[in-house]
């Protein structure tokens, strides 16, 4: 699903990251181990589309990530919210569909559910908690059936019981056919694997 080689990541004109060869697979949930400034921020932005000081082969499936820069495959949930405010939760979900269909919208209630957010669906998105608008956040990216789907800082977000479910939406993901690539200070439970940022390279762990 995702390939990457011969991988060198710039800030200025600094080398901060480099990947000989990583490949993530069909339907496998990842965990990037990584420190404060140790690039891996920058690492999923540029695998979006979104940064592009690097050198390197970056593959999703099959075919250079710069294919997917009009119409993009990845999803991203940073730290930074990328909600309207004023608009309600639901709308906020359903804000990347021009339509949408009934069955996604049983999805869409049943992964709101599961986490618990079901009854502030029509609350405004200012007016509820920060882990709230990550739930809100993450469901909206796998209801979009990307090829990845990327969660930097994921460990800032929850508690682990909150973590736990964020992981049950995430697995809809995978079971959908996506990857899931999630950041993190420290290794997390209920992964596939784990890499790490170890002295500007990524090793397995």
């Amino acid at each position: 699903m995702l390939k990457i080689s011969d991988f060198f990541l710039n800030k200025k004109k600094e080398n901060i990251l480099s990947i000989g060869y990583l490949e993530i697979e069909h339907s496998q949930i990842v965990n990037l181990i990584g420190n404060n400034n140790s690039g891996k921020s920058l690492f999923f932005k540029t695998i979006h589309g979104d940064y592009f000081n690097f050198s390197g082969d970056i593959i999703i499936k099959e075919k250079p990530a710069v294919f997917y820069r009009k119409r993009k495959q990845t999803a991203l949930v940073e730290v930074a919210s990328n909600l309207l405010p004023n608009e309600t939760v639901w709308a906020n979900i359903l804000l990347p569909f021009p339509k949408i269909s009934s069955r996604i919208k049983m999805k869409i209630s049943e992964l709101c559910f599961l986490v618990g957010i079901d009854d502030i669906l029509h609350e405004k998105v200012r007016n509820i908690s920060f882990s709230q608008q990550k739930f809100v956040e993450i469901i909206r990216s796998v209801v979009q059936l990307p090829y990845l789907v990327m969660v930097d800082d994921i460990d800032m977000y929850f508690d682990e019981v909150n973590y736990a479910k964020a992981i049950e939406v995430l697995k809809f993901a995978v079971s959908s056919g996506s990857s899931v690539l999630l950041s993190s200070k420290k290794k997390l439970p209920y992964v596939d694997r784990t890499i790490k940022i170890q002295t500007s390279t990524v090793v397995e762990l």
